[in-house]
């Protein structure tokens, strides 16, 4: 099962530690771990890579492992 859900990051004035923390309360609440994926393209390096590259709105997949 995969669990979407939108995170609205401001270029430019999100913070790292901002960004690792919406990570973290995504992960708990779903007991996954976050992929992101960019606008144009699946991108599964994690929040840093999206970061680097300045996506504004993240697409947060979290994989469920069955329980």
């Amino acid at each position: 099962m995969i669990v979407w859900t939108q995170i609205e990051i401001q270029r430019g004035t999100t913070s790292d530690d901002e960004i690792d923390c919406i990570r973290d309360q995504v992960e708990e609440e779903y007991g996954g771990r976050c992929l992101c994926y960019g606008r144009f393209g699946r991108n599964t390096e994690m929040f840093d890579h999206a970061r680097e590259r300045s996506r504004s709105r993240l697409s947060v997949a979290v994989p469920l492992s069955p329980t």
